[in-house]
């Protein structure tokens, strides 16, 4: 075996990995990167690694962190404890969200969430008001957010979870509605 390499009087050896990365705090956009490259991450992200590691299930798990429901759920678990109110998570809370179950997403489904992924992933995430097409709750349209956006929330929120058209809608008013207050509140205090 080749001798370890160590970095001063210590080793503490190197991590596996990660899959994905997830921030530890958010503020207007909320995403979980590919982790292509396979760098290795700092304390402003966690990993994520699947324990089987099947190709299949790492693509239901990146749809469901990325879609608007995912960030619903930050808004909802977060803790605004940052500046200019920026949305904290510690591991241990990262860890504990719920979210849409891999099993869940039926096989013929990891196609489409794959194309639907990659579309994404060409481009820049926006702000969660750019991706829904409106600053305001009530201004929120299905036709109004960006199509991209839309193709993987459809497929996850839609396909695998039954959500109606129109509770989808309610999910993306109620994330645009709890991340305006957010940021409003922040913005008041930082005015003080």
């Amino acid at each position: 075996p080749a001798e370890p390499t160590y970095w001063g009087w210590y080793d503490l050896g190197r991590p596996p990995i990660a899959d994905l990365l997830w921030f530890k705090a958010f503020n207007d956009r909320v995403l979980a990167p590919w982790n292509a490259a396979g760098v290795l991450s700092s304390d402003r992200f966690y990993n994520i690694r699947l324990h089987n590691r099947d190709e299949a299930a790492l693509w239901k798990v990146w749809a469901a962190l990325n879609t608007t429901l995912a960030h619903l759920v930050v808004e909802i678990w977060g803790r605004v404890s940052l500046g200019e109110g920026a949305l904290d998570n510690m591991r241990y809370e990262a860890a504990a969200m719920p979210i849409v179950a891999p099993e869940a997403i039926p096989p013929t489904l990891t196609a489409p969430l794959r194309d639907s992924l990659l579309a994404l992933a060409a481009r820049p995430i926006r702000s969660v008001f750019q991706e829904a097409g409106a600053q305001e709750p009530q201004g929120v349209t299905l036709s109004g957010v960006l199509p991209d956006r839309r193709a993987l929330d459809r497929l996850v929120m839609g396909d695998v979870l039954g959500l109606t058209d129109e509770e989808q809608l309610a999910v993306y008013r109620a994330v645009l509605d709890l991340a305006r207050t957010r940021l409003q509140k922040a913005e008041s205090v930082k005015r003080r």
